[in-house]
């Protein structure tokens, strides 16, 4: 009996550390092009910044409380890079049937000075890998194809601004501005999950 229930109670642990691993971000190396609407239903594709020096894919959403604290630390990012050719783009890939909040505001309002596009197949956030809501990638051109050079979270305290230790996406994009090797190319996101269909 007591090997039936050893047995069971692996078996569910497996199970579980399946799971979890199918949901936790992966890092990957290039992605394609996308076309996405804003929320003046714009197509704004990512080719369009080929040549800028870096864009910046932020994965957000108008109902994650998370999100919603960065997007003063995001529009100071903005501000900080947009003069050193670094283009950034918001996506909202949540099932838009499962939060009104998000189905309605993100096609109406936009809390960035830059475009805020609606992933509403959620096709973007898949080729990308993305889980959360906030997530950052940081893209460069080279050899006909979009490199990440960077993935994952903004700093390390989505609470208060002022005490993080470690704002990993400025970081990343002072190194790209001084073309230094970047110290971290990869930070695990955390944040609210992205609502799939």
């Amino acid at each position: 009996m007591t090997k039936i229930a050893l047995g069971f109670f692996v078996g569910i642990l497996l199970g579980m550390s399946f799971f979890l691993k199918s949901v936790q971000a992966q890092e990957i190396t290039t992605v394609n092009n996308f076309s996405l609407n804003n929320e003046h239903m714009e197509k704004i594709s990512l080719d369009q910044f080929k040549d800028k020096k870096a864009v910046v894919v932020l994965f957000t959403s108008s109902n994650c409380v998370w999100s919603v604290r960065y997007e003063e630390r995001i529009q100071h990012l903005y501000e900080a890079f947009k003069d050193k050719d670094v283009a950034f783009l918001a996506v909202n890939s949540n099932d838009p049937s499962m939060l009104n909040k998000d189905g309605q505001t993100r096609r109406t309002t936009n809390p960035f000075p830059f475009p805020y596009l609606l992933d509403e197949d959620q096709a973007v956030a898949k080729q990308f890998k993305a889980t959360k809501n906030p997530e950052a990638f940081v893209l460069t051109y080279e050899q006909d194809a979009f490199q990440v050079v960077f993935q994952g979270k903004i700093d390390d305290n989505p609470l208060d601004s002022g005490s993080a230790r470690n704002n990993y996406l400025n970081e990343a994009l002072a190194a790209l501005d001084r073309e230094q090797k970047l110290a971290e190319a990869f930070v695990r996101p955390s944040g609210c999950n992205i609502k799939w269909k």
